[in-house]
């Protein structure tokens, strides 16, 4: 009878060496596409799982959306390379049929929507940190982090607390208690406490157990071809080896930086070349060649604190509710509309501002409450797609939205310029398109465009929250990501009427239009157009029309 050949798995260096040290403290700061979910995603929860029967890891995400649009089905991938199917050797949120496994966790969650059960009676626990349910009262064995840039250091830290259980049972493993952290490079301020791990590290530990991982590697090449005895020499060396590596390991911290262009025997020339032309200077540099970024200073938003700023949706008012009654195919490309987000006034208007340029067309949607003024969501599209692209997209996601009106916020240049695709002025084709959707526009005309001192002026009142006139702007963590990361980034020069944004990137070669400060355009119009009024008294608020 003919024996199967041995199933052969990629891997590219850094996943390899990954494998290889498997620290109880691993923190990957790798590009995109590096397989940061399918490599050490995968590999970190298979060995604890399959390490620790019956023990209880959880997996950790910014927001609940990327754990399902994202998150899950990358890891899918990982774990199907290894042999692991779904329903077979676990499930996704659900608990597996009575009898289907034999054992469970030593303490299983209650309730099976944010759970995924293991073959041998482990299991993972998906957590989100814009739902504090999905971790109340559970004692972790391991954790995996990922896209950790999203997430603020107490938040992580609050998660990382739950890592604390079933040391009678496994104890004696350095997997378990074990971290693993995944992400690009943090692009703000939130993802900067990541770095202090690079002076926990010992390279000297980390290259030993390299070193002891390829002794290993060389006492296994020929083993068929040895005697009996002589296989009984090499399993007791073994034996030996892994027990000092898990000595090791146990108090191991292991740093590891990767660009895209690691895994490029995987991805292929093209791939990059193709990301090359896609992505933003700045994304390109951060995210594919894994460049560290530093902080613009002088910032034009200088008013902006990701604590203050940022907001994550309700959870106890039901921000969940609809996402929780889907039944997902992970296998399938999951698609989102603003049934997802939960934190949308359904009885009142959106109030939409735009930039129009050529080369990227954006939008910020936005809903005002008496104290707060919530940025809901930020779309934009680049070359070759056109403005009318931008608003039927918009038009899609909003598809049944209850009130179907908006607020449009724009000043005199949405009244000079003409798009590629027609001959008439963008605030007509935004418009014209709205209404041939289904959309009521109520026109909100602000008139010449502010200047940059009065933006600035009153932005940051507003981002500050330290004017009882003004309302205090937040940011949707999830939706606005590229929008915040584009404020982050806006630098200031001296104008001839004072300060000014910095806006020689937009006219740079060089840099992508999402890099520049096009997003921010919309959102000063946006912000400007409705609480300018507000400070018109001021004698401090100088405006020039």
């Amino acid at each position: 009878m003919e024996t199967s050949k041995p199933k052969q798995i990629h891997l590219n260096v850094p996943q390899i060496l990954d494998w290889m040290v498997q620290a109880n403290v691993s923190v990957h700061l790798w590009g995109r596409a590096t397989g940061k979910t399918e490599g050490p995603g995968a590999r970190h929860s298979m060995t604890c799982m399959n390490s620790m029967p019956r023990s209880l890891g959880g997996i950790v995400s910014s927001s609940y959306d990327k754990l399902l649009t994202m998150i899950i089905p990358g890891l899918q991938q990982g774990w199907e390379k290894f042999g692991y199917q779904e329903n077979l050797h676990y499930f996704i949120r659900k608990f597996a049929p009575d009898g289907f496994f034999q054992a469970k966790p030593f303490r299983q969650p209650k309730k099976s929507e944010h759970y995924i059960p293991w073959w041998n009676g482990a299991g993972a626990v998906m957590i989100s940190l814009d739902r504090p349910s999905t971790s109340v009262g559970i004692n972790l064995d391991w954790m995996w982090a990922d896209e950790a840039r999203l997430i603020k250091e107490e938040a992580f830290n609050a998660a990382y607390l739950t890592v604390r259980g079933n040391a009678e049972h496994f104890g004696h493993l350095s997997c378990h208690g074990s971290l693993l952290i995944t992400t690009d490079l943090p692009k703000d301020s939130r993802g900067k406490w990541l770095y202090k791990y690079i002076d926990e590290m010992d390279p000297k530990a980390v290259n030993l157990v390299i070193g002891l991982q390829q002794r290993i590697a060389q006492l296994n090449k020929d083993y068929q071809q040895l005697t009996k005895r002589q296989q009984l020499a090499v399993d007791r060396e073994i034996a030996k080896i892994n027990d000092y590596c898990n000595k090791i390991r146990k108090d191991l911290v292991y740093v590891s930086f990767a660009s895209t262009i690691d895994n490029i025997h995987a991805l292929g020339l093209d791939v990059i070349k193709r990301f090359r032309r896609m992505l933003t200077e700045l994304d390109f540099q951060v995210s594919v060649l894994s460049k560290r970024l530093e902080q613009v200073e002088h910032g034009f938003y200088i008013g902006f604190d990701a604590d203050r700023n940022l907001y994550i949706p309700d959870e106890e008012a039901g921000a969940w509710n609809y996402v929780d009654s889907l039944q997902l195919d992970f296998r399938d490309n999951i698609t989102k509309d603003w049934r997802w987000d939960g934190d949308l006034i359904t009885d009142q208007p959106l109030d939409i501002a735009l930039d129009y340029n050529r080369a990227i067309s954006c939008m910020v949607i936005g809903q005002e409450t008496l104290r707060t003024d919530f940025v809901r969501n930020f779309m934009y599209v680049e070359e070759p797609l056109m403005l009318k692209d931008l608003i039927n997209n918009f038009c899609d996601y909003y598809k049944g939205y209850p009130t179907p009106v908006v607020n449009y916020y724009y000043d005199h240049t949405a009244l000079l310029g003409k798009n590629a695709s027609s001959d008439i002025r963008h605030a007509e084709e935004v418009k014209y398109i709205l209404a041939e959707r289904g959309w009521e526009v109520i026109d909100c005309y602000i008139g010449q465009a502010p200047s940059h001192r009065s933006r600035y002026y009153l932005i940051n009142k507003l981002l500050k929250g330290d004017d009882t006139r003004l309302p205090l702007v937040k940011f949707h963590h999830s939706n606005t990501e590229d929008l915040v990361t584009s404020m982050n980034n806006a630098g200031t020069r001296r104008g001839m009427d004072g300060i000014s944004k910095d806006k020689r990137p937009e006219d740079d070669p060089n840099v992508k239009a999402i890099e520049a400060t096009h997003p921010t355009e919309a959102l000063d119009q946006l912000l400007y157009g409705k609480h300018f009024k507000k400070l018109s008294g001021d004698s401090s608020f100088i405006e020039t029309f």
